[in-house]
């Protein structure tokens, strides 16, 4: 399932806050935190900034995705999340706000559900599994 782009998660008074759609270079103008490597919002990040020359070092890495949204609702720090996890409208959070970043600058990921080969999944799991593809494909249908 091919997801949009990730997104930029900040405070809602944020300088970046009231832009519909963030350029990366934007989000490297203010301090960032960003998640672990074996994230795929990272993995999306970071191949967006080889040779870019306003990449840097992270102010804070972090393998939690609780920590690095606590940080950045008290500070001017942006973090990074795909498009499904992040509080983008119509959800509404009065510590967080999130706004995608454009196509130009980071390519869209794509999330995968597997099971592994010759494992078979309770009818319980097997049944979320699927719930939880059919929701996915609807909410992101128009990717």
């Amino acid at each position: 399932m091919r997801l949009d782009d990730p997104s930029a998660v900040m405070a809602p008074n944020h300088p970046l806050a009231h832009f519909e759609q963030l350029r990366l270079r934007q989000c490297y103008e203010h301090p960032v935190a960003m998640p672990g490597v074996g994230f795929g919002s990272r993995a999306l990040v970071d191949a967006a900034l080889q040779e870019k020359s306003y990449a840097r070092a992270p102010e804070l890495e972090s393998n939690s995705f609780e920590y690095l949204k606590a940080h950045v609702a008290k500070t001017m720090a942006v973090t990074f999340q795909i498009e499904s996890g992040a509080p983008l409208a119509p959800v509404q959070d009065t510590y967080l706000t999130a706004r995608l970043i454009d196509v130009r600058d980071v390519a869209p990921g794509t999330l995968w559900m597997g099971q592994l080969a010759g494992r078979s999944l309770s009818v319980a799991a097997s049944r979320f599994a699927e719930q939880i593809g059919r929701d996915l494909s609807e909410r992101y249908q128009h990717v």
